[in-house]
C-alpha cells in the first residue's frame, strides 16, 4: 500500500463517492421519455465515464510496469476530461486526480499546489491539518509539521468521541491517525491505533494484522514517505514561475 496518499490526498474517497452519487441526478425516472436535453446530458456523461475508465486502465498499467509514456497518456486523458466535465464537482474530482498523476510523475510540488488549492478554508478541517503536516514534513519544517500533526490527531480524537459513528467512519478516522503516526515515525503510537483498528476489523469479520504484518506496513510506509521526500527534493518545479 502507498501510505503517503493517506497523508496528502485524504479527500479522494469522499469526492469519488459524491461524484458517483451525482451521476444519477439528471437521469430520467423509469417510464419517463428522455428529453433532448437529458439525452444530451446522458451522452456527455457516458463520454466522461468512458474517458475515466480508459484513464484508470492506463493508471493500472503504469502501476504494473512504471512506464512513463503510459502515465503521460493518463495525464492527457485527465486533461480531456477536465475540458468537457465543467461541473463544480467534476472540476474538483479532475483536479484531485491530476494532483495524484503529477505526484506519480515526480512533479510533487505542482501536485501539492493543486491539492492545496482544493482544501477547505476551515482551519480545523482534518484534511487541511493532515495536508499541512505532510507538506511541512517534505519542507523539513519539523516544528510546523509536528504542530499540524498533533492538531490532526486531536481532531481525530474529538470526532472519535461521537458514539453515533458507524464502523466505517470510525475506521477511516483511525486510518487517518495511523497515517499521522507514520509521518511522525512513531511506531508505538501507530501500534496502539493498529490495535484499535484490529478490534473494529474483528467486529466487521475481517482478519486482523499480525505483528509482522504491522511492522511490514509501518516500514513500507516510511520507505514510501522517504521516496516521496526524494522526489520532492529532485523536483525543480517553482510554483511562482508557473501559471495554468
Amino acid at each position: 500500500m502507498k501510505h503517503f496518499w493517506f497523508i496528502l490526498f485524504l479527500t479522494i474517497a469522499t469526492i469519488a463517492c459524491n461524484r458517483n452519487s451525482s451521476t444519477t441526478t439528471n437521469r430520467p425516472q423509469s417510464g419517463e421519455m428522455p428529453t433532448s436535453s437529458s439525452s444530451s446530458s446522458d451522452s456527455l456523461e457516458a463520454r466522461i465515464e468512458a474517458l475515466n475508465e480508459e484513464m484508470q486502465s492506463y493508471i493500472s498499467e503504469y502501476e504494473d510496469r512504471h512506464d512513463a509514456a503510459t502515465l503521460e497518456r493518463a495525464i492527457a486523458l485527465n486533461d480531456s476530461i477536465e475540458r468537457i466535465d465543467t461541473t463544480q464537482q467534476g472540476r474538483f474530482y479532475n483536479m484531485l486526480m491530476r494532483s495524484q498523476l503529477l505526484a506519480k510523475a515526480g512533479r510533487v510540488k505542482e501536485s501539492l499546489q493543486i491539492q492545496e488549492s482544493l482544501l477547505s478554508k476551515d482551519p480545523n478541517d482534518l484534511a487541511r491539518l493532515q495536508f499541512y503536516a505532510g507538506k511541512y514534513w517534505l519542507e523539513e519544517q519539523r516544528d510546523s509539521m509536528q504542530h499540524y500533526a498533533h492538531r490532526a490527531l486531536s481532531e481525530c480524537d474529538s470526532k472519535l468521541e461521537d458514539n453515533n459513528l458507524g464502523i466505517a467512519e470510525r475506521e477511516q478516522l483511525l486510518q487517518n491517525k495511523l497515517s499521522v503516526f507514520y509521518l511522525l515515525n512513531d511506531r508505538n503510537g501507530a501500534r496502539a491505533v493498529s490495535d484499535q483498528l484490529q478490534s473494529l476489523q474483528r467486529v466487521a469479520g475481517e482478519q486482523p494484522l499480525s505483528d509482522q504484518e504491522f511492522n511490514d506496513d509501518f516500514n513500507d510506509a516510511r520507505e514510501e514517505l522517504n521516496r516521496l521526500a526524494v522526489a520532492w527534493r529532485n523536483d525543480n518545479y517553482n510554483p511562482t514561475q508557473h501559471t495554468k
